[in-house]
């Protein structure tokens, strides 16, 4: 924060505490009360303007000594009699009687009297709301007024937009803003990465497409070193583009108004943004095609071509651990391969984005679906993977997962006798099989009266458990 925005802070902070009031007792009047010279000197000393502590600066009369310190005289250049022209941080001053500090917005911080209308013998602290206050700006008379000549270099340059995407020829105007604005020095240049594709103005910030492809267009502060980017795409025949995605996937070609439509989808949002919208509407879901169907649409959709055999058995299996068809979306059409597809048309790819639990770890998922079959004899339901993924996420550990898997009022509808359910544990814990050693061991402890949580802690507390956990990511936790 500036010095100018420290002090002036500073001052409303006294201003709005009533434990701060008038005084003009030596003994007080540096705090916790004030009068009006010590509250304006104060708050610039608190801003590490030391305009007392080595100015010397200790009433009205001798705050001209703020002029040694960085402050210049701006009273020629503002209105005294409307306060017109003045800035936040100003100091009025009358030399024999009275000072107060502009801040913004035509109002004024100011010490002005005690409860008695007087300078001694007040309470400590304010006890009318008027002793230290804030007030519209008046002109006291004032015979100065005083400006801090801070010199504020700039912190950020941001640009309006982050991406834009036209055709040849086309033109649009960027804006760039320069934080804070009251920084001396912001002049921006403006420049282009591959002038091949856009061209920028240096000094306006219109940008104009060339040729198709893309361009990063910065907006930089020399003085600063600040700068803002902008990704330019300048578009192609993208009518292709989408013949190709209606045809795979709604098997029929766009009407006019449809074309015209998913144009603008890309042009004002990406391929992504097109390829989620036709495969999310209601034409292609009422068409109940199976996974393997789905995923041969996506690959002809997205990629224009039929799915090579290990790609496509990856998209199966990771719907077959729970992945939903939105996360399969996002596989292919965050591929390499769909990313040079979209360079060569000039079309900003963007990303499919998925809300759900299970989309967002597919080892989290991949456990929890195992969990389910294992345990529940059965394939998981969305809800139940968003939920338990939802766990994991959120700092849940495996031994959790476990523990409402098995004592659940599903698991114990199962009735399981205790052999099963033991083979159940070495399944869904450990995920894998059990000798008959092994299973006989557990189910003689349960047939002697050990309780099935007990046998359950005794899995999960395994060291083979816990690399388990590790390896998918979680922690161990405990039952």
């Amino acid at each position: 924060m500036s010095k100018i925005e420290n002090a002036v802070n500073w001052a409303i902070g006294i201003a709005n505490d009533s434990s701060h009031g008038y005084t003009m007792d030596l003994n007080n009047r540096w705090g916790p009360d004030y009068d009006c010279s010590s509250l304006i000197i104060s708050a610039w000393e608190n801003a590490g303007v030391p305009v007392k502590s080595q100015g010397g600066c200790v009433n009205t009369g001798s705050m001209l000594n703020f002029l040694k310190f960085g402050f210049r005289d701006v009273t020629a250049s503002v209105d005294r009699a409307t306060g017109a022209g003045t800035m936040r941080g100003d100091v009025l001053l009358n030399t024999g009687a009275h000072t107060a500090m502009c801040i913004g917005g035509g109002q004024v911080v100011q010490a002005s009297e005690n409860e008695f209308g007087g300078s001694l013998g007040g309470k400590p602290g304010d006890q009318t709301g008027r002793e230290i206050w804030i007030t519209s700006y008046y002109n006291f008379p004032w015979n100065y007024v005083l400006r801090y000549n801070e010199v504020l270099t700039v912190t950020d340059v941001t640009i309006n937009k982050s991406f834009a995407s036209l055709y040849a020829n086309e033109s649009i105007t960027l804006t760039a803003t320069v934080l804070p604005s009251s920084a001396q020095n912001k002049d921006i240049v403006w420049s282009s990465s591959n002038t091949a594709v856009a061209v920028v103005n240096s000094t306006n910030g219109v940008v104009t497409a060339k040729a198709v492809g893309s361009a990063i267009i910065t907006a930089k502060n020399n003085a600063s070193g600040k700068y803002a980017t902008c990704s330019i795409y300048v578009l192609g025949n993208i009518n292709n583009f989408i013949n190709r995605l209606f045809s795979n996937a709604l098997g029929r070609q766009p009407d006019t108004t449809s074309l015209n439509n998913f144009r603008n989808v890309i042009k004002n949002d990406s391929a992504c943004k097109a390829i989620f919208d036709v495969f999310d509407s209601s034409e292609y879901k009422g068409k109940n095609r199976s996974d393997d169907q789905f995923v041969t649409d996506c690959y002809k959709a997205i990629l224009g071509r039929t799915p090579d055999e290990s790609g496509k058995q990856n998209m199966l299996n990771l719907m077959n651990n729970g992945m939903s068809r939105v996360y399969i979306l996002y596989q292919i059409s965050n591929s390499v391969e769909f990313s040079n597809y979209c360079s060569g048309l000039g079309m900003r790819q963007g990303i499919i984005g998925f809300v759900e639990n299970r989309d967002k770890n597919e080892k989290y998922t991949e456990f929890v679906s195992k969990a389910f079959v294992n345990g529940l004899g059965r394939k998981a339901d969305v809800s139940g993977l968003n939920s338990f993924t939802g766990v994991l996420l959120n700092g849940g550990s495996g031994a959790q997962v476990m523990k409402d898997i098995f004592m659940s009022t599903e698991y114990a509808n199962r009735r399981r006798t205790n052999n099963q359910y033991v083979q159940d544990l070495y399944a869904t814990v450990l995920m894998r099989g059990a000798g008959a050693d092994e299973i006989a061991g557990w189910v003689n402890e349960l047939n002697a009266g050990k309780s099935r949580i007990d046998t359950l802690r005794g899995f999960v507390y395994t060291q083979e458990f816990i690399n388990i956990c590790t390896n998918y990511g979680f922690p161990q936790g405990t039952i």
